[in-house]
């Protein structure tokens, strides 16, 4: 019988050579991806209970979204590159100064698509609902000269 000292290869070079996030360079381009409903919070799906794909650029806008609706620093499950700083956006001064955050930390988490989808945000417009709610249009230039136009709320 075999001598288990060790349940791990000991042979194993974990200070290999490897890529990180920061590293790929590639742009991988669009995906598709389930197609998600953010206000029922549920996936779509056909008549016989099949969750529906969403096409590239609808799943691109999803992600966009999705990034723009994470709280950056306050989840295990994303990295720190992922979502905007909510309580830097809301602790502002003023609209104004909150504003040029939000343009800011969205223009930032936008731009480390890791497909390499986001070209560039050509615009964010805020427009206030309260103190604590902001609704955002994000505009925003993909690849293949797509616009992709996202329509979401900030809240505290």
């Amino acid at each position: 019988m075999a001598n288990i000292d060790n349940l791990f290869p000991t042979d194993l070079d974990l200070e290999a050579d490897h890529e990180t996030f920061e590293d790929v360079d590639e742009v991988i381009g669009y995906k598709t991806a389930p197609y998600f409903d953010s206000k029922t919070g549920d996936f779509l799906t056909d008549g016989s209970g099949q969750i529906l794909t969403a096409d590239k650029i609808t799943a691109f806008a999803q992600w966009c979204e999705n990034v723009i609706a994470v709280d950056r620093y306050k989840h295990d499950g994303y990295t720190e590159y992922t979502g905007i700083d909510y309580d830097a956006i809301f602790s502002a001064q003023t609209r104004e100064e909150a504003e040029n955050i939000i343009e800011s930390e969205i223009s930032e988490a936008l731009a480390v698509d890791p497909y390499g989808r986001t070209i560039y945000v050509q615009s964010v417009d805020c427009e206030w609902i309260s103190s604590d709610a902001v609704s955002v249009v994000v505009v925003v230039e993909a690849l293949e000269n797509e616009i992709v136009t996202i329509e979401t709320t900030i809240n505290k």
